[in-house]
């Protein structure tokens, strides 16, 4: 038995229709049917009644109901225990992505262990979508995320608030020629397109970035694609092509002359990616480290 099958009968039951039932769990009604026959497999009898419209449930039905509602308490109330004893031992649980983690994250936590000296962190990695859903489903305390406005971050604002802690700007260089000049110059030609070292399109600086090159009519021509900055920083410095980097990361090679701008001044502020960095929580999280993490945060705007 798959919980997930009691919330589906659950939601039958109360919706009376397997049409609006699929369409809230998102899947289609063909495969949300057969949930419920496995369900009704599983208990051996009837528990829909389908000959009637809108579909009832059958006298054994009901009783299942009343116990799948009780289940399903039970197992949420114990697994609401269960994290909090292990948020408790462990502090707090924050997931985030790579480069945010690489770049950004160990100085702001620095200055923020300075304001929680009894802080203790544990630190995941991984793509945002599965960030999101794993902040949305309870498996994590804070989802740390970049944010633009043109690509929203979609989570209920009664359930779940954020901070704003910092900021990005995505910058497209290129390792100079002698003169000092871009190897690899924006904005191209449609006959001579620009190598482009691309940060992965389901990525939220992927997407940002995709849109702007349309907006500003940059002829690129994809080299190569990863999920995370750093890959994409060190072929840049090999000469492989332009790159929207994090200026935290590019920073110190442009310093030292190892790369430079590609665009040209007229075109180089259109060229950059902004994105604010935001802190997501649950509002109704009880690990009393959470709370001193986001009073320390709302103080000391660190």
């Amino acid at each position: 038995m798959d919980v997930r099958w009691l919330e589906d009968f659950l939601l039958l039951a109360a919706s009376r229709s397997f049409a609006r039932a699929a369409a809230a769990r998102h899947v289609s009604q063909a495969a949300f049917g057969r949930r419920i026959k496995a369900i009704e497999a599983w208990v051996g009898v009837p528990l829909i009644d389908r000959s009637e419209f809108p579909v009832a449930l059958t006298a054994q039905g009901v009783l299942f109901r009343d116990a799948a509602e009780a289940a399903l308490r039970t197992l949420t109330d114990v697994r609401e225990l269960l994290r909090g004893q292990a948020a408790a031992s462990l502090g707090v649980t924050l997931v985030t992505g790579r480069s945010l983690a690489l770049n950004f994250l160990p100085p702001w936590f620095e200055r923020l262990k300075s304001r929680v000296p009894d802080l203790r962190a544990r630190v995941l990695t991984t793509a945002m979508p599965d960030g999101t859903l794993m902040l949305v489903e309870g498996g994590v305390d804070f989802l740390l995320s970049y944010w633009n406005e043109g690509i929203p971050l979609l989570l209920d604002g009664g359930e779940f608030e954020y901070l704003s802690v910092g900021r990005e700007c995505l910058l497209p260089v290129s390792v100079p020629l002698a003169g000092g000049a871009p190897r690899h110059a924006l904005p191209g030609l449609a006959s001579a397109p620009v190598h482009w070292l691309r940060v992965a399109e389901n990525t939220r600086q992927g997407r940002v970035v995709g849109q702007l090159i349309d907006a500003q009519g940059l002829h690129l021509q994809p080299v190569f694609e990863a999920d995370f900055s750093e890959a994409l920083a060190e072929l840049t410095l090999r000469g492989l092509g332009v790159a929207w980097l994090p200026r935290r990361l590019c920073e110190p090679p442009l310093a030292e002359g190892r790369l430079v701008l590609a665009a040209p001044p007229a075109l180089a502020a259109r060229c950059e990616a902004h994105f604010e960095i935001r802190l997501y929580r649950r509002r109704s999280n009880a690990n009393p480290q959470v709370e001193a993490v986001w009073r320390a945060l709302r103080a000391a705007s660190v």
